[in-house]
């Protein structure tokens, strides 16, 4: 989810926007958190992708942690390689469908950002900002464990190597499609 949230700032062009500040506030850096926060939060398969902590690993600020581990929940159930299998190309539309319009997730993003503006009295926001960071954060998770679901789904349906053909393959095919 961290990387979710850095991907969105960085879409945003300017760095003095609210939008830009809220997604600031919900993003912070190893070197940036408290012990407690590494004991609790931060797992030992975290800190090896984080190159041992000295790495940008984008980690979600502990305010939002616990929304972050929910709306992760969410999205790695919304969509299978089952429901691939089952709906074909509409299911990702319809999961990301259902995962932008999660009542529960969305509710509790805005509440969490009316908490943070009240503890931050420089940002600004309301509810319209609120689900317009809610959504871009969101899109960029699904897009990304929505990426892992399809190479799963590749590896267990389609073809070894995620679709790709080696020479001697190609080859074979080219032979077997000459002779019709």
């Amino acid at each position: 989810m961290g990387w979710a949230i850095t991907s969105a700032r960085k879409n945003v062009k300017n760095g003095t926007s609210n939008k830009y500040c809220l997604l600031s506030l919900m993003v912070c850096q190893e070197k940036d958190v408290s012990d407690e926060y590494i004991k609790t939060r931060y797992d030992l398969t975290m800190l090896l992708r984080n190159i041992g902590g000295s790495g940008g690993l984008g980690l979600v600020a502990d305010g939002f942690f616990d929304w972050g581990m929910t709306a992760m929940r969410v999205v790695s159930k919304e969509l299978t390689v089952e429901d691939i299998t089952k709906k074909g190309e509409k299911a990702f539309a319809q999961a990301k469908k259902a995962i932008l319009n999660n009542v529960r997730l969305k509710s509790d993003f805005a509440l969490l950002c009316q908490r943070q503006q009240e503890r931050d009295q420089n940002l600004e926001t309301n509810y319209a900002l609120s689900i317009e960071v809610y959504n871009a954060v969101m899109e960029k998770a699904c897009n990304a464990r929505f990426n892992e679901i399809v190479d799963n789904y590749v590896e267990q349906n389609v073809l070894k190597g995620k679709g790709k053909i080696g020479l001697r393959g190609m080859l074979l095919a080219g032979e077997l499609m000459k002779k019709g």
